[in-house]
């Protein structure tokens, strides 16, 4: 008579237990920084796009056409008319945008991707809730919007 054992081992248990755990470590770190990376993409898009709709109403204020914004406004009050009008969303607090202020932002964890335009022709932003880091895009054109004083 045979006595047959069958099954794995603790050890090799534990052997596969340990494979797992590292291979979810560094699989969990890899995937936030796709998430992160994919976050400032959309919100580099979002600013782009802000940004050729702002030129946009610009060029349509030329053509005598109707726009949502009116001659004279401010580039940051017909920013502020367009995102009003959008559904664009913060892609890091997936809430809706505030308005578009003057003055600079100090950065930090609140206040990641809210955008203001303290310089003419320029959406500021803030990349991160480091101080320093900021990105901005720049508006095309502004002959019938008044650049911000």
């Amino acid at each position: 008579m045979n006595n047959f054992k069958s099954g794995f081992s603790l050890i090799e248990l534990l052997v596969v237990v340990a494979i797992i755990g590292i291979l979810a470590a560094v699989g969990t770190v890899g995937y936030q920084n796709y998430i992160d990376g994919t976050r400032a993409r959309v919100q580099t898009t979002n600013m782009e796009t802000l940004a050729k709709a702002v030129a946009a109403e610009d060029l349509a204020l030329q053509a005598g056409v109707g726009a949502s914004c009116a001659d004279g406004d401010t580039e940051n009050a017909c920013a502020d008319t367009v995102l009003t009008a959008s559904t664009f969303t913060n892609p890091h607090s997936n809430a809706a945008y505030t308005a578009i202020g003057t003055t600079a932002i100090v950065c930090n964890t609140g206040q990641v991707g809210q955008p203001w335009m303290a310089a003419a022709g320029t959406i500021t932003w803030c990349a991160s809730d480091t101080a320093a880091d900021t990105d901005s895009v720049d508006i095309d054109s502004s002959t019938n919007l008044v650049d911000p004083a």
